[in-house]
């Protein structure tokens, strides 16, 4: 956040919150009275306590394998309870890896392309309005809960020269200014008004950040001292916090706890672009439905635009269709995900039971990783080659299916790229029509062509739609005519062209009949 010292020295601090005087008390733990949400008689008590509430903390430039090595025992206690899974963001040129597009990603539940925040000075051209807040989408849903944001950064809760990504629809929001201020009292600060209000009689839905390991990470580096010191602080106010849930907890109050981070740092501090410790994000999940203790690796199927839809569901909010993600603990759809253990060491050509890749027309030699249809992860297929649009395939998740020529390519090799990926039949009968949805990032080369065919009991191949410019980071929906008494249908992707061209990542491909 060092970046935005200036523009924030020129703001005053600024409080937008009732009664924040008793949230300033050295220690409001013990100056607050504590609201006992069961004081309340007969069917109001009972249903204060039956009530989910959800607590959502964000630790801006936290690298989790960083945190894990030090004496942080909240962090630890919170990934025992609960699930982590490690996760990886996108990189330029699709958004930078700063905080402006990080917590705008968390916050709505879309990837920068709809959100359009893409660094820290988004001033108007952001669309939180079209795709709002978590907070604010609980505000319109269930106006009943309460909603309570509190954060040292005014860019998320009050404007500033920026237009805030929690919205003023928020019941409260605490609004602190830790780089005019300094981020060690403010995050204190940020801990002591959370406190104070989730000790009150309706914390419902509450987001709490601390700025503080950022700071620290453009300071020193992730490899220093201070970075590990300004972890354990913030340890430290998260400790404060999971210790009011846990009494909550014990008065018979339901409470889901998620814990993210917008981005990492570089070993030697800064960050914004593409390299793996710039991307590292996580999620840990501590409620209904989470693994206590489970860990993913780099490629699990989970994204940080999950958060939004797991924090709706536990609270009764429907998911809006305009939403990127889906709850942390829903049923994984995708058949390429059975080949992560597979995967472990860069890529397979072993297909899901049921697939095909037919290479029969592929030229000779290249690098036999990419030579044809593939299934890898983000964190190896984007690291290939890093400027080159890759770390935009965010509507992929875990393992999925990639023809790279431009990869192929970079070994001695002979002739043209032409691999095509069979799908199992589907069953289509007594349909007229069928919807092929699957999640595409295709780059396109001027000698170079994506298509789409179907076949019908096993008939010859019919081309649907062909790719050839570029159409990255879409989920694709491919209305099919099925042919009177058609039963079963199959669909393959076929890459062709040039030795060197560009690529076609396809993931979570599914069939439904429709007329």
């Amino acid at each position: 956040m060092s970046s935005r010292v200036l523009a924030r020295a020129l703001l005053a601090p600024l409080v937008l919150v009732p009664g924040l005087l008793a949230g300033l008390a050295a220690d409001p733990a013990a100056a607050a009275p504590r609201a006992d949400p069961t004081s309340a008689t007969g069917v109001e008590a009972a249903a204060r306590i039956a009530r989910p509430h959800v607590l959502v903390v964000g630790i801006d430039g936290l690298r989790l394998d960083v945190a894990e090595r030090q004496r942080t025992p909240a962090l630890h206690a919170l990934m025992a309870r609960g699930q982590t899974w490690r996760t990886l963001l996108y990189a330029p040129p699709f958004s930078t890896t700063k905080s402006g597009p990080g917590w705008s990603t968390n916050l709505t539940g879309t990837w920068p392309d709809k959100h359009k925040i893409k660094d820290n000075d988004w001033g108007a051209s952001g669309d939180v309005a079209d795709h709002p807040d978590v907070l604010t989408r609980v505000e319109r849903a269930r106006p009943e809960l309460s909603t309570y944001a509190a954060a040292g950064w005014p860019d998320l809760t009050s404007g500033g020269p920026d237009r805030p990504v929690i919205s003023s629809a928020v019941d409260t929001r605490v609004s602190y200014d830790g780089d005019a201020d300094g981020w060690t009292g403010t995050d204190a600060r940020v801990a002591d008004a959370a406190v104070t209000h989730l000790r009150g009689p309706h914390p419902d839905a509450s987001f709490v950040y601390f700025g503080a390991v950022d700071e620290a990470g453009h300071e020193c580096g992730a490899a220093h001292a201070c970075y590990a010191d300004a972890i354990r602080r913030t340890d430290a106010h998260l400790g404060r916090l999971m210790r009011v849930v846990a009494e909550r907890r014990a008065r018979g109050e339901t409470w889901t706890v998620l814990l993210t981070t917008d981005h990492g740092h570089k070993d030697a501090g800064g960050h914004g672009g593409v390299s793996p410790h710039e991307r590292a994000s996580f999620l840990t999940m501590d409620g209904a439905g989470a693994y206590p203790g489970q860990v993913s690796g780099d490629d699990s199927p989970v994204r940080n635009v999950d958060l939004v839809p797991t924090v709706l569901r536990q609270l009764g909010v429907p998911a809006p269709a305009d939403l990127d993600g889906r709850p942390l603990t829903a049923p994984d759809p995708d058949p390429f995900d059975a080949l992560t253990a597979t995967v472990a060491g860069g890529a397979t050509h072993e297909a899901p039971p049921g697939w095909d890749v037919d290479d029969a027309a592929m030229g000779t030699g290249g690098d036999a990783r990419w030579r044809g249809w593939a299934f890898t992860g983000d964190a190896r297929w984007s690291a290939a080659q890093r400027y080159q649009g890759r770390g935009g395939n965010v509507r992929e998740r875990g393992t999925f299916a990639v023809a790279d020529s431009d990869e192929w390519a970079d070994a001695p090799h002979t002739g043209r790229f032409d691999s095509t990926l069979r799908s199992p039949s589907y069953d289509v009968g007594g349909h007229a029509s069928a919807v092929v949805r699957f999640a595409s990032h295709y780059k396109g080369h001027a000698d170079q062509a994506g298509q789409l065919a179907v076949s019908f009991d096993g008939g010859p191949a019919q081309v649907v739609r062909t790719w050839r410019a570029s159409r990255p980071h879409t989920i694709e929906h491919v209305p099919v005519a099925v042919p009177a008494g058609a039963e079963r249908m199959s669909v393959q992707w076929r890459l062709t062209g040039a030795a060197n061209g560009w690529y076609w990542a396809v993931d979570e491909p599914s069939v439904t009949p429709t007329g």
